[in-house]
């Protein structure tokens, strides 16, 4: 199956806002609306990726590439295609496409509790950073350093 990754567009918005009416997706990133704010605020160093597997959607990521030269994300899947170990090769694509544009660390935030995102960042190489916050948080980063091929 080939996953690959193109830019959120407006036409996408009621597929998405499908995905966070799930009590899961609300639960750990909100509700129906955050994509639409999300496409929102893309451009420059945002990006609003839909990962799609043998072309069709099945998950969306928010990037925001940092002047430090790292890069922060979150992601959801569809509900529907939970299970299916699509985030895992979403994830991969997205570590590619930074690596390839020369960001050195990818960093992810997970909420006290979320299983489901702390294991698919344990499965994808993150390394725990930083321990659970005052917020809830707990840091995974994972240096995209040793992805780019030598000159």
């Amino acid at each position: 199956m080939e996953i690959t990754l193109r830019p959120a567009r407006a036409r996408d918005i009621p597929l998405l806002d499908g995905w966070f009416r799930d009590a899961e997706s609300r639960r750990w990133l909100g509700g129906p609306g955050w994509a639409k704010n999300g496409l929102k605020l893309t451009g420059g160093e945002r990006h609003l990726p839909v990962g799609e597997a043998d072309g069709t959607p099945f998950g969306l990521t928010d990037i925001e590439i940092e002047a430090d030269n790292r890069a922060s994300f979150a992601i959801i899947v569809d509900p529907t295609r939970r299970g299916e170990h699509l985030a895992s090769g979403m994830t991969e694509a997205i570590v590619a496409m930074l690596a390839s544009r020369s960001v050195a660390e990818l960093y992810a935030g997970v909420e006290d509790g979320n299983l489901a995102s702390r294991r698919l960042l344990e499965h994808c190489g993150f390394t725990l950073t930083k321990p659970t916050d005052a917020d809830g948080f707990t840091y995974y980063s994972r240096d995209l350093r040793v992805c780019r091929p030598p000159p």
